[in-house]
């Protein structure tokens, strides 16, 4: 709520501020996982305290040039680098195999399960692969982009679900998201496409810019407040939407909504769809 209430002029800032962020960062030489240190080639067991570049036959992290992967690795802990469990100074890519676990189970209030510096991108394997990601700050973060492009991904977070400086792209994935705090996702371009969706959170989607569900996507929201907030535009194309709120369904204070051969369900106690632009509605 405390990141999503903007004025006009702090739109434009932040805009600014975006154009001028737009690079790549650089790759990390070190990451952290469990607040221990990988440099590329290296494997980290399950349950170790040090890192090997011998391959162990099951459930490891291994990182090399930029990729992480998680190979059936499960960590519940308190350990981290900067209040992570993973972190990168830098751009970081997680590729996910098996079922995978990164739970922090500490007392600090503020602490993530994932954070990158830089632009993040998460995928599955060649055979699918999962993340279950518990944090008392949020889920996943970053300073850049964000690119889910497969897998499962489950994630409990006291503050935000994922919350992203640059925009999320979230394409042929299944996200469960948790959110006791803030929202489910938030960014400043959202779009979800080939992907299920679901959400219970204080607010569900908030974006600074556009927000567009698209090509086949199942949305799923239970919220306190607004579902779907967006400064910009909201689209909703060959989809399924559903939303469950105490305050408005679809939100559009300054842009226009769009909703073409979808299926919408709202249940609001205040305004189904709120816009200050123009609603388009089509088949």
């Amino acid at each position: 709520m405390k990141k999503r209430i903007l004025t006009l002029l702090l739109i434009m800032a932040m805009a600014v501020v975006m154009i001028t962020t737009t690079a790549s960062a650089a790759i990390s030489e070190t990451i952290y996982v469990a607040g221990i240190g990988m440099s590329s080639g290296d494997y980290l067991e399950v349950g170790a305290t040090a890192t090997t570049t011998t391959a162990p036959a099951d459930k490891y992290a291994y990182y090399a040039d930029g990729v992480l992967t998680l190979h059936n690795y499960s960590y519940e802990g308190e350990n981290g680098k900067l209040d992570a469990l993973v972190y990168s100074e830098g751009d970081l890519s997680i590729v996910l195999e098996g079922e995978n676990t990164l739970s922090y189970n500490g007392t600090n209030p503020s602490f993530y399960s994932i954070y990158a510096a830089g632009n993040l991108a998460v995928t599955e394997g060649t055979e699918g692969g999962s993340l279950t990601a518990v944090a008392t700050a949020d889920g996943i973060s970053s300073a850049g982009d964000l690119t889910i492009g497969g897998g499962t991904l489950y994630i409990t977070a006291d503050e935000y679900g994922i919350y992203v400086d640059g925009d999320i792209t979230i394409e042929g994935s299944t996200l469960d998201i948790t959110s006791e705090d803030e929202d489910g996702i938030y960014a400043g371009d959202i779009t979800i496409e080939n992907s299920n969706v679901t959400i219970k959170a204080d607010n569900g989607i908030s974006a600074i810019g556009n927000i567009a569900i698209i090509n086949n996507s199942t949305l799923e929201i239970t919220d306190e407040d607004d579902g779907i907030y967006a400064d910009g535009d909201i689209t909703i194309e060959n989809s399924n939407v559903t939303i469950n709120t105490y305050c408005d369904g679809l939100y559009a204070p300054y842009g226009n909504i769009a909703i073409s051969y979808s299926t919408l369900k709202i249940t609001a106690d205040e305004y189904g769809i709120y816009v200050d632009g123009d609603i388009t509605i089509e088949g």
